[in-house]
Parts: C-alpha cells; sequence; structure tokens
C-alpha cells in the first residue's frame, strides 16, 4: 500500500499526540512501577487516564481528517492564506521605495533557515504589492518583466512559506536577476 502525503502527515500527527498524552501520564506510570501492589483507586486512575489520552489522540485525528477533507475537496476553490493585509501601492515612488527596501532586506537573508524563510515570507508581501503597482501600471517591456518578477515573488512567498530552502533560493536568485534588469533605468 502507497501512502500519500496527507497519510503521512496524519500517522505523524497521530504518533505526537499519541507520545505527547502518554507523556502527560508519566507521574501516573511512576506511581504504577513504584508500588508492590496495585491499590484499586490507583487502578481506576491509571485506566482512566489512559482512556482519555487514547481517546484526545483519536478525536483529533478526526479533526486532521475532517479538515483534510475539505481541504482536498476544496483545492481549486482554496484561497492562499493571507497573514499580513496592506494597502496597495498608490504611487511610482512609494513602489519604488518598496521595491528596493525590501530586496535590500531579501538579499541580507543568506543563511535561509527557518527563521529566515519565514521572514522572507513576511517581507514579500510589501514586495508583492510594489511589483504589482509596476506590472498593473508600466507598459512594455518593462510591464512584461514586472509581470515576471510578480510571478518570481509569487514563487519566492510560497516557497519560503513552506520552508522550502532550496527552491527560495532559485527563486531569489532569479528575483535579484529580474530586479537588476528592471531597475537599470530608474
Amino acid at each position: 500500500m502507497r501512502m500519500n502525503q496527507n497519510d503521512v502527515q496524519h500517522r505523524i500527527k497521530f504518533v505526537r499526540l499519541f507520545i505527547l498524552n502518554i507523556l502527560s501520564l508519566t507521574p501516573a506510570f511512576a506511581k504504577f512501577l513504584s508500588m508492590q501492589s496495585m491499590e484499586k483507586p490507583y487502578y481506576l486512575i491509571l485506566c482512566v487516564a489512559l482512556s482519555l489520552g487514547f481517546l484526545g489522540c483519536q478525536k483529533d485525528i478526526e479533526t486532521v481528517e475532517e479538515n483534510s477533507e475539505l481541504t482536498v475537496s476544496n483545492k481549486q476553490d482554496e484561497k492562499p492564506i493571507q497573514h499580513l493585509k496592506l494597502e496597495d501601492i498608490e504611487t511610482e515612488s512609494s513602489a519604488v521605495e518598496v521595491m528596493q527596501s525590501t530586496t535590500e532586506q531579501l538579499r541580507a537573508k543568506t543563511n535561509l533557515d527557518a527563521l529566515e524563510l519565514h521572514e522572507i515570507h513576511m517581507i514579500t508581501y510589501s514586495l508583492e504589492k510594489a511589483v504589482a503597482f509596476f506590472a498593473e501600471n508600466l507598459s512594455g517591456a518593462r510591464q512584461v518583466t514586472a509581470q515576471e518578477m510578480a510571478v518570481v515573488v509569487e514563487e519566492v512567498h510560497l516557497s519560503s512559506e513552506n520552508n522550502l530552502k532550496d527552491a527560495t533560493k532559485v527563486a531569489l536568485d532569479q528575483y535579484f536577476a529580474l530586479f537588476k534588469s528592471f531597475t537599470k533605468d530608474f
């Protein structure tokens, strides 16, 4: 039987929840193991705690499965999560300023560890607004370049959001090349 990525994630989630619930019962297990003869109240407490732990794991897995079914069934209708809502950029000078400052911030990210990928993800919200201004308000070759940049910035955004270090690096390199050609006339 071949498992897809969702199955693997569900099993990992179950194992984590199971271990977490079992570890939360460690004091009860310690008491159980230290006793020579198990008294009825402790036995009852241990059984109830174990039962609740198993039920808690199962309930969480059912919730995850319900949510994943909704996600899978609505994938085409699904919109990306908007973590940060910014107003549109209205002037070319603002767009230039935002594009230059965000590009400098992106160039400073060299480790591409989880923290930097998160920071890149957040930076791209502003950069997307600046690039969108140019893609909508320019014409000719510069508009085409701005539209290409919009696609690449979205790739940077998604790959950094999903903690994909290599994909983020590739997309950033593409963006920097497009940025260089786009800004040579500024």
